[in-house]
């Protein structure tokens, strides 16, 4: 009975040695994609976009309008008001008194903008005989602001036989933006309130004038 039992013993000994000398089973690997042939490199270069040369590139939109558009030329010639002016100023046939008269007759045609330099250029070239040429602008409401300053202003310098007859015109007229001014400077250039009628009005700068040109004694 012990025999038998130290036998089995034995045999189950083996077996277990002859299991663990046993190799495992390996996994199966996963199969790698076989590298692509000579054919196919071809195909796909085939397949693929060639890159566009620069030099066939389309243009952008923005240096597209760039190359359609031309260049503008800037004018450099003066406009037709600066040449109108300059050359009245530069005929060397004309005296001051033309050019003053010239320049004043532009005064309803020429810009804004330049009124203020023909107004100076006219009253500076104006001889007090010829102050005649300037008094519808300057007793006209409706000219420009600017114009009419500078002729207030300018009249203000004239001899009295200029300036108070003048004066008394612009005082006269109501809707004038100068009237109050010009009965001010009235009243302080013949030393008293300035009569409200015309005609004796007219005697008192008269009388003005006259006290003026008595030499002193």
């Amino acid at each position: 009975m012990i025999t038998t039992t130290v036998f089995a013993l034995c045999v189950i000994t083996a077996v277990v040695f002859a299991l663990r000398g046993k190799p495992a089973a390996t996994q199966p690997q996963s199969r790698s994609a076989p590298p692509p042939s000579d054919s196919s490199a071809l195909n796909t270069a085939a397949i693929s976009p060639s890159p566009t040369p620069p030099s066939q590139r389309p243009e952008s939109s923005a240096s597209a309008d760039l190359t359609l558009r031309p260049e503008l030329e800037l004018e450099q010639s003066s406009l037709p008001a600066e040449a109108r002016l300059a050359a009245i100023l530069e005929n060397r046939s004309l005296t001051n008194e033309a050019k003053a008269r010239y320049l004043l007759a532009t005064l309803g045609s020429i810009p804004d903008e330049a009124l203020l330099f023909t107004a100076e250029a006219a009253l500076q070239r104006l001889p007090d005989k010829a102050y005649q040429a300037a008094l519808p602008h300057l007793l006209n409401p409706q000219t420009h602001g600017q114009v009419l300053s500078v002729l207030f202003n300018d009249l203000l310098e004239r001899p009295d036989a200029v300036t108070l007859p003048a004066l008394a015109d612009v005082a006269a007229n109501a809707d004038h933006p100068f009237a109050e001014s010009a009965r001010d400077n009235l009243r302080l250039l013949l030393g008293t309130e300035p009569s409200s009628d015309r005609l004796a009005v007219q005697a008192q700068i008269r009388d003005a004038i006259s006290a003026e040109r008595k030499p002193e004694p």
